[in-house]
């Protein structure tokens, strides 16, 4: 599932922001691996965190725009286009963590 993130105004003026209506998708999903860990500031990913890929690029994806795997939303934080070179679209996301 895919949530499209948006900023609307309320009955105030102030800005908020919200996310569209899920979108299903079949998107191929890997954990962030050993070497990603590796090679990133440490700290910044963990084993939970997953990579999704977006075989060409016909829906636009960007930052802090949400997915779903497994009942867990994971938050869009790195977008990697390797479309000319492997055809593909990698976002790496970080778990969300929920608020109490």
């Amino acid at each position: 599932m895919y949530y499209k993130k948006v900023k609307t105004k309320n009955a105030k003026g102030e800005v908020i922001t919200t996310y569209e209506s899920g979108i299903p998708l079949d998107l191929p999903v890997t954990t962030v691996s050993t070497r990603q860990l590796i090679a990133m500031t440490e700290g910044m990913y963990t084993s939970e965190d997953r990579n999704f890929y977006q075989l060409g690029n016909a829906l636009p994806i960007d930052y802090e725009d949400k997915f779903e795997f497994n009942g867990v939303k994971y938050i869009v934080s790195m977008i990697k286009d390797m479309t000319f070179e492997a055809g593909f679209i990698r976002y790496v996301c970080k778990k969300e963590i929920r608020k109490l």
